[in-house]
């Protein structure tokens, strides 16, 4: 029986519960065809993107490496076992792409939740995306009313939160619009906080002012962005979205389900006549592989779980009105 359609694969650069994903043509589980990407928010669903390269590449490595990996048990050993390392070490690397790590990844996550409304990258974003965005946060900068321009917070410092989301907005979008290095480094320049020592203007600390705006981060803002709908977005009109949650119990029985599959696989195996006797011993280390993958996956969703539902916990017991940042 031949299981064909679309399916989302290549789940990479998660962070703060928002991930991009590609929608493949699939022919018996396996991605085939990519159809078109997609950024999945934590609240708002999914919006439209360019063909996210490294999303492709994680789907392919990820299915495809170890089912060419299983075939090439039946090559000569001199062939199956470079083979097969390789493979396996291939896929091993595509999912440490998964997710986004490190303080500074954080930091920019935060920046770009509360200037774009998602926290995904801005280079990631089709250029009408990114013009649309940018027309938004002029105005809202002369809404300000802040003297001087974005590229003097980034020299001054910031007075207040709205001050220093809007600059870097402002400058890592006109920075992708015109490739302006000026602009690229003034937009760090806020990220980070590193503004000049001195300067006549009463500017917020910058460990208190990102407080602040983590904090608003986790408010459920809506992108001024179009997800993909209607008859021409395809298989992309409904992305395969799930809740932290629902993602942890999906990686609980992925992993269990994995482990499971690689015992009797390997059972079969040991029982065919197909395999010469020196690709026994690879197939022996394949299937602890496979098996010690599936229960590190399996105990990701488990840790995984706990966060989520610790998450939800602090959620529903936060005030809806302790924070403002519209």
């Amino acid at each position: 029986m031949a299981f064909t359609g679309y399916r989302a694969y290549g789940r990479v650069d998660a962070i703060g519960g928002e991930y991009a994903q590609t929608v493949f043509v699939q022919f018996q589980f396996l991605p085939i065809i990519p159809k078109g990407s997609v950024w999945v928010t934590a609240h708002h669903g999914a919006f439209a993107i360019p063909l996210h390269k490294r999303s492709i590449a994680a789907a392919y490595l990820r299915w495809w490496a170890p089912t060419i990996a299983v075939l090439a048990l039946a090559a000569p050993l001199a062939i199956a076992v470079p083979l097969v390392v390789a493979l396996a070490t291939a896929s091993a690397w595509a999912w440490t792409w998964r997710s986004r790590r490190g303080a500074l990844a954080q930091r920019r996550s935060v920046f770009n939740r509360l200037a774009f409304g998602t926290r995904c990258e801005p280079e990631w974003m089709s250029v009408d995306q990114r013009a649309r965005l940018l027309r938004s946060l002029t105005a809202h900068w002369d809404r300000l009313g802040t003297p001087g321009t974005p590229r003097d917070i980034a020299r001054d410092g910031a007075a207040d939160a709205h001050e220093a989301v809007i600059a870097y907005g402002v400058l890592k979008l006109r920075a992708l619009e015109s490739g302006t290095r000026a602009d690229r480094e003034a937009a760090e320049r806020v990220l980070l906080g590193a503004h000049a020592p001195r300067t006549s203007r009463e500017i917020a600390d910058p460990a208190e002012l990102f407080a602040t705006l983590a904090a608003a981060a986790e408010r459920p803002v809506a992108p001024d962005l179009d997800p993909p709908r209607g008859s021409d977005a395809g298989p992309l009109a409904s992305p395969q979205v799930e809740s932290p949650l629902a993602e942890a119990s999906n990686l609980i029985a992925g992993g269990s389900l994995l482990a499971v599959a690689a015992l009797v696989l390997g059972w079969v195996a040991w029982r065919s006549p197909l395999f010469p006797p020196e690709a026994y011993a690879i197939i022996t280390a394949l299937i602890f592989v496979l098996v010690g993958g599936g229960g590190v996956i399996a105990a990701m969703g488990v840790m995984g779980r706990r966060r989520a539902m610790r998450a939800q916990d602090e959620l529903d017991a936060r005030d809806p009105d302790d924070l403002s940042f519209n």
